[in-house]
């Protein structure tokens, strides 16, 4: 073999070693951690903040820690013909930041189908979110919120959360078409 093709060969066996070190040293040791982490992949951005920064802000309750699209109140109501999500982040602030149009918006996920949900105003300032009840069983469904902010400068790499699974039961049987 000769010593050009020896060292085609060796190079990426030492880079490839390298990498498994401080991929090593990166979990073992907190001070390799932080400069792992540093160099490993960021969460996508929308105007330099990512989506837990972005709920923060939404929020309508800025004392509340929790995730606010987990505690939405889910609803149906056979007379409207509508799943209805209130959300706990502004209204307001979302269509100032156009979240309900160009720059992302709202899909209710039922029994794991994601339904395009359209964003209203509550009393209160939530964020109201409705779909079609036609979509739900007429015993129990899961239904999920999700938020996604577009990034219009990556198009690749969307901000997006989930709710976590609301079990709803509709308080009447829904007509079959």
């Amino acid at each position: 073999m000769t010593k050009t093709r020896r060292v085609l060969c060796i190079v990426p066996v030492a880079l490839i070693a390298c990498g498994a070190v401080w991929l090593f040293l990166g979990i073992v040791y907190p001070p390799f951690r932080a400069i792992y982490l540093s160099l490993g992949p960021k969460p996508p951005t929308f105007q330099g903040r990512n989506m837990v920064q972005w709920l923060q802000i939404l929020r309508t309750n800025t004392n509340s820690t929790g995730d606010p699209l987990s505690s939405a109140h889910i609803s149906c109501d056979k007379r409207s013909k509508f799943v209805t999500a209130e959300v706990p982040l502004s209204y307001d602030l979302l269509m100032k930041y156009d979240f309900c149009g160009r720059d992302g918006g709202f899909d209710l996920i039922v029994n794991g189908r994601y339904l395009p949900a359209g964003c209203q105003r509550a009393t209160n300032g939530n964020c109201l979110l409705k779909s079609y009840a036609r979509e739900l069983n007429p015993g129990t469904n899961q239904v999920q919120v999700a938020f996604f902010i577009s990034n219009q400068s990556d198009k690749d790499h969307f901000l997006s959360a989930r709710s976590t699974v609301t079990e709803v039961i509709p308080t009447e049987a829904i007509p079959s078409p």
